[in-house]
């Protein structure tokens, strides 16, 4: 069996990122330099209950669930969701392919990389 640490690699590699970006607004008028805020990093896969367990043990915090293609962890810093291709073909056809991405790297910081 692989260790955590290469799962994470081998998940994070494969998996497609996806970025939701905002502007922060105050009032009714825009920023004078408005930039993207990173909202939610988000890995499509084929197996949905199977990513959200590996990142439910790597990160030690349960996924808040909306569904079966669904989950998000709220890390503090950020998000990181878990869709699954099927829901995602379904909203933007042709826009993704769940465990098709090696271009991606996810970094956390731990206490004991091996525990």
């Amino acid at each position: 069996m692989m260790r955590p640490r290469v799962l994470l690699l081998v998940f994070g590699l494969l998996a497609l990122f996806c970025v939701w970006t905002g502007v922060q607004v105050h009032g009714d008028a825009a920023p004078a330099n408005p930039s993207p805020v990173l909202m939610n990093t988000c890995l499509i896969t084929n197996n949905v209950d199977r990513l959200v367990s590996f990142y439910e043990a790597v990160l030690g915090i349960k996924a808040q669930r909306t569904g079966a293609t669904y989950a998000e962890f709220h890390t503090g810093t950020g998000v990181l969701a878990i869709f699954s291709a099927e829901a995602q073909q379904s909203y933007i056809p042709g826009s993704a392919t769940g465990a098709n991405n090696r271009s991606l790297v996810l970094e956390f910081r731990v206490n004991d990389v091996d525990g």
